[in-house]
């Protein structure tokens, strides 16, 4: 056998033997199994969001609850008034944290959806389709609402809202400089985001972003007297954040 068969010979082998690890390593690549169809209409990715939300509520994994806000853009006529908006703009954004136990009810923290088909705007979902996504991410946004309330309004289903009177209370405290007596809130369109794994349908993460115009009337007091009334505008964002842990402490020590 001469040197040059001897040398395609070789060639060759080394040919299969590449072939044969890339087609060991797609064997091997793990490919993530989906626990149920991937929802592609509006009423199918609302109602698998709904089903992920219940599933939490009903089988009790640990939740973690946050809330972010932010006040900014002031308008006023007054430069006292907008100078003297970051006091004002704190007393607006009150919030605390909670969180339960593996197996703890979290009803009282967790969102009671209450939402239905025709309170959505819009609805999608992103779907990552390799084997280093294992999760969705859904968008849903929801109609914009003015002065909404807790009870009786679309993003009271679902929203954590404040109450007016809880509100103004809050704007009370700080009287000595100024007076309001009551305010007007205009909810731009809510954003729902919800993060459920491919594999369990089960949530990981949910964010309930609002954005909100206010506007008000400031009368000044005090050492703010020669203000009178002015009218004051300012915009007003949240975030309520919700992660979810499915992992069974008691699981881990019984291991």
């Amino acid at each position: 056998m001469n040197k040059k068969i001897k040398r395609i010979i070789s060639l060759l082998l080394v040919a299969v033997m590449a072939l044969s690890f890339c087609a060991c390593g797609e064997i091997e690549e793990e490919v993530v199994k989906r626990a149920s169809a991937v929802p592609q209409t509006k009423a199918e990715i609302f109602d698998y969001f709904c089903k992920a939300l219940d599933k939490v509520v009903e089988e009790k994994p640990a939740v973690s609850y946050g809330l972010s806000n932010d006040a900014g853009s002031a308008d006023c006529e007054n430069s006292n008034i907008e100078a003297a908006f970051p006091t004002i703009a704190k007393l607006m954004t009150v919030g605390d944290g909670a969180e339960t136990a593996y197996g703890e009810d979290c009803s009282a923290i967790f969102p009671n959806n209450k939402l239905e088909l025709n309170d959505i705007k819009s609805a999608n979902i992103i779907d990552i389709d390799d084997t280093t996504s294992r999760s969705y991410t859904i968008v849903m946004t929801i109609w914009d609402e003015n002065n909404p309330n807790q009870d009786d309004s679309v993003f009271g289903k679902i929203y954590k809202i404040s109450k007016d009177e809880d509100i103004l209370a809050e704007m009370k405290k700080a009287s000595a400089y100024f007076t309001v007596e009551s305010y007007d809130a205009e909810y731009q369109i809510g954003t729902i985001r919800a993060v459920i794994s491919k594999e369990t349908d089960r949530l990981e993460s949910l964010q309930l972003e609002r954005n909100v115009e206010v506007s008000t009337e400031i009368t000044g007091q005090n050492t703010f007297a020669e203000v009178g009334t002015v009218p004051l505008s300012f915009n007003y964002s949240s975030t309520e954040s919700y992660d979810i842990n499915w992992d069974d402490p008691n699981a881990t020590k019984a291991e």
